[in-house]
């Protein structure tokens, strides 16, 4: 369990430990397992799978809220594999790739923001619900195999929130090729890298200020997944020393 009460399965396959969304029902639900507390005592709710693609345990310890039960297990494993497959698979909803979506993932630059629909199967994004299908995504770098590693942006700010785009700074977007007002501040998830196909890009609707892709620089510095996914130095090799900034040489710190 984390600080802000988000609740994970831990669970270990072949590609090591991940942490699985969950939630608490009060009800049995298909897909829903009984655990124990940590007294020992047993759970009167069920500890729900929300699905999805797994996330690499981070190095940070969390409270341990319970276990499930021994019996679970198998099929808590089972459930958790199935449901993240059907939410990941092919999409129908998305319309299907052309030479233009593959132009805009190749001309892509980082602080690039998209509009794009959001890299799910059908079953996720009817679980969303049709608002939900699409958001703006900053790309964060075009990666090897051709796809883009980018962050979730919403009106909404997340525990994960790492920069707000203001009407104020980015007046205008695009859409459907019109340039429009910017009414909303959008926010940028940057604890929840997704890598983006270029079937799912739609239009690119504004560029972030360099000033502030430093900003998601710096942030993203101090993530588990930039280190594990081998983009620290990279991104190190992108930040601008500002004044006040304390910086490592030759084993030493500097003040600057």
């Amino acid at each position: 369990m984390e600080s802000d009460g988000s609740l994970y399965l831990i669970m270990g396959d072949e590609n090591g430990r991940q942490m699985v969304p969950c939630s608490v029902s009060e009800h049995k639900v298909q897909g829903g397992f009984s655990w124990y507390k940590t007294d020992g005592t047993r759970q009167d709710s069920v500890i729900v799978p929300e699905g999805g693609t797994p996330v690499a345990v981070p190095e940070l310890s969390y409270p341990v809220a319970g276990y499930l039960l021994p019996d679970d297990l198998l099929a808590a494993r089972n459930t958790v594999r199935a449901a993240a497959e059907n939410r990941t698979r092919f999409s129908q909803l998305i319309p299907p790739e052309t030479l233009q979506h593959r132009k805009m993932a190749d001309s892509a630059i980082p602080g690039d923001v998209f509009y794009s629909w959001m890299p799910l199967g059908d079953r996720a994004l009817l679980e969303a619900g049709e608002g939900h299908w699409k958001r703006p995504y900053p790309i964060f770098r075009q990666m090897e195999n051709g796809t883009l590693l980018a962050f979730p942006g919403s009106h909404r700010p997340k525990s994960g929130s790492c920069f707000a785009a203001l009407p104020e700074q980015y007046p205008w977007y695009s859409l459907d090729h019109i340039r429009r007002p910017t009414v909303h501040i959008t926010y940028f998830d940057i604890s929840s890298p997704m890598y983006l196909e270029p079937r799912p890009l739609i239009e690119r609707c504004f560029s972030l200020r360099t000033e502030h892709l430093q900003i998601v620089y710096r942030k993203a510095m101090n993530r588990t997944w930039c280190e594990k996914t081998g983009l620290s130095d990279w991104v190190r090799d992108r930040l601008v020393i500002e004044t006040d900034d304390i910086v490592r040489y030759q084993e030493e710190l500097f003040w600057v």
